[in-house]
């Protein structure tokens, strides 16, 4: 039984000490090395420059096309690199990501035989498309491979992103935070008050679309949003069941708040500036229509959800257009999976009879392993069998392991700002061709127009072990 806490330190109630305890862990855990290192990089969150080879690379262009681009009268000026700074090519000059991204408005009139580093956005009778990562096990390599994929569409395709970290844990959410922003504290406003749900005793709040944008937080990333996320998240389920018995929810089904929200939100967020308007009619760059094309809406919504099932994060499931499920390769894992996707399906039979007037999830879904261990012929014998099982369920692309990935997340970094020292770039690199290739994966599965750059088949190919049968197709 636990005490309250007015409870601790009284001699009367001899567990009081949980408390000491926890007050004192938290106090050290904050002036922590760890604690220290979050908050430097929170400080100077995007410092980070690519040089121009890794431009090219993120513009999809060989370098003579950028050297066109860059004459170009409104190109951005590339700057000599700091020989302090470490970045990967330190004789290259550099440029910032708001700088890829005003190559990427000026890219056809600087080279119109040039396309692929045009922004891909969605034309205004397209809505956004939502993927959910969703998992019952924690520990497989969700939060990293959401927020992975958010800002490999930024980065590398201009798309206009935004990010609902729905775990409490906010992991995601630390990928992207400033030293500005509430992120995993009681101030952080959630995808919970988004939907309008503020606590047990409170009324739900129907939102209009316009007064939704109150939650949603600016990162350092160009066109890329933030519903950060927080302690509120675990009180979410608690506040539903309330708001259910008290018969409120008669209007938004419980299951579909959250959709309901995001609908109102993206309707009053239309699409209105192409990637054509981003230049007048001499080929010069419209900056005035860059930065509303840049605020005005987005092109792709990305969920990390919490490992759970429950009602809160099955909100986030039924928002979603298309589902990965971040999975590693033991056998115990794999145990979890069934009973996960098992308890998913049934809830699907459910809620199909119940509101059988909502699409769920129109786009195919994908199993996404994780942690994969190429050198282990368990981890890949797992892959297989679950491709040969049924390969339309299973990302051609898997998420290998990685000491990068560990090296990134020790400065609180994705491996997309991460600029490694000499001894780690070897690894760092390869990681770096991993995410292109998961992402490249999952949009092209998202988007059926999205231009396919050969990440994926590339990844394919090399980590294919030799003489063993094509178990996966290519994209």
């Amino acid at each position: 039984m636990r005490d309250s806490p007015e409870q601790a330190g009284d001699p009367a109630y001899p567990n009081a000490g949980i408390f000491d305890f926890a007050a004192r862990a938290a106090r050290s855990v904050a002036s922590a090395q760890s604690a220290l290192r979050l908050a430097a990089t929170k400080e100077q969150r995007i410092l980070r420059r690519f040089s121009l080879r890794e431009a090219c690379g993120y513009l999809g262009i060989e370098r003579a096309t950028l050297d066109i681009m860059l004459r170009h009268p409104d190109a951005p000026t590339p700057v000599a690199p700091d020989s302090n700074a470490p970045t990967q090519f330190m004789q290259d000059p550099t440029l910032s990501a708001s700088d890829l991204m005003t190559l990427r408005a000026i890219a056809d009139s600087a080279n119109p035989a040039e396309a692929p580093a045009r922004p891909f956005w969605r034309g205004a009778d397209q809505p956004p498309v939502t993927i959910c990562f969703s998992s019952q096990k924690g520990g497989s390599g969700k939060s990293i491979a959401a927020s992975n994929l958010a800002i490999a569409a930024a980065l590398s395709y201009g798309m206009r992103v935004a990010v609902i970290d729905a775990d409490p844990q906010a992991t995601a959410s630390l990928y992207f935070a400033t030293d500005r922003m509430a992120v995993a504290n009681a101030e952080a406003a959630t995808f919970v008050r988004f939907m309008g749900v503020d606590g047990p005793k409170d009324p739900l709040v129907d939102h209009d679309g316009l007064a939704l944008d109150q939650f949603w937080q600016a990162t350092p990333w160009p066109g890329l949003r933030l519903l950060p996320g927080g302690a509120e998240i675990q009180e979410a389920d608690i506040a539903l069941h309330f708001l259910a018995a008290r018969g409120e929810l008669r209007e938004h089904p419980i299951h579909r708040i959250l959709r309901d929200a995001l609908g109102r939100w993206i309707k009053a967020h239309p699409a209105t500036v192409r990637a054509d308007d981003l230049r007048d009619a001499t080929g010069r760059l419209d900056r005035t229509a860059l930065a509303q094309g840049m605020s005005e809406t987005v092109d792709l919504i990305v969920i990390d959800c919490a490992p759970s099932l429950s009602i809160s994060q099955l909100n986030a499931v039924v928002a979603s257009d298309m589902l990965v499920v971040p999975q590693t390769m033991r056998g115990f894992d794999l145990s979890t999976l069934e009973i996960y996707l098992g308890s998913l399906a049934a809830y699907g039979d459910v809620l199909r009879t119940l509101d059988r007037g909502t699409a769920f999830a129109p786009l195919p879904s994908y199993i996404l392993p994780t942690i994969v261990s190429s050198q282990s012929d368990t981890d890949m014998r797992h892959v297989a069998e679950l491709y040969v099982a049924d390969p339309e369920i299973v990302c051609p692309v898997f998420y290998g392991r990685s000491e990068a990935v560990a090296n990134a997340a020790e400065d609180y970094m994705s491996i997309y700002e991460y600029a490694p020292p000499k001894s780690r770039r070897t690894s760092a690199s390869a990681f770096l061709a991993n995410a292109n290739a998961v992402a490249e994966a999952v949009l092209s599965r998202a988007f059926a127009d999205f231009p396919i750059r050969g990440y994926a088949n590339a990844f394919i190919r090399e980590r294919l072990p030799e003489g063993m049968p094509l178990w996966t197709r290519e994209v």
